[in-house]
């Protein structure tokens, strides 16, 4: 396992695994399955922001069940539809989360995930 130094908030430094790098805190996850849009809206508001990664994962975590403004507000933060959230936004087989992402650049006839939105 690759582990790295790392600096947090405070000017501690620790050793964290890199795979946990592109993890959301544990608060943040528990934020999203909560649906805890203010939480989560002044986490993504902080300096530094949440990368790119962690970002798709928060997305990702939010879609089975979350509502329409986290989505929103993940969305405005910069975060994209990857192939699992894909997955998880199908299987949620809500029409206005597809019309979200529609309206922030994802084109329903898209094949990047090789399975079309519409069947």
């Amino acid at each position: 396992m690759n582990t790295g130094r790392h600096q947090f908030g405070c000017g501690h430094e620790t050793t964290v695994p890199d795979h946990e790098m592109n993890s959301p805190p544990v608060a943040i996850q528990n934020a999203l399955r909560s649906d805890d849009v203010d939480g989560v809206r002044a986490w993504l508001e902080r300096q530094p922001p949440p990368s790119y990664e962690i970002l798709q994962e928060c997305l990702l975590l939010a879609m089975p069940s979350g509502s329409l403004e986290m989505i929103d507000t993940l969305l405005k933060h910069g975060a994209t539809l990857s192939f699992l959230a894909f997955l998880e936004a199908f299987e949620r087989k809500e029409t206005a989360v597809f019309q979200k992402l529609i309206e922030y650049g994802w084109d329903i006839d898209s094949t990047e995930f090789e399975l079309p939105a519409v069947q």
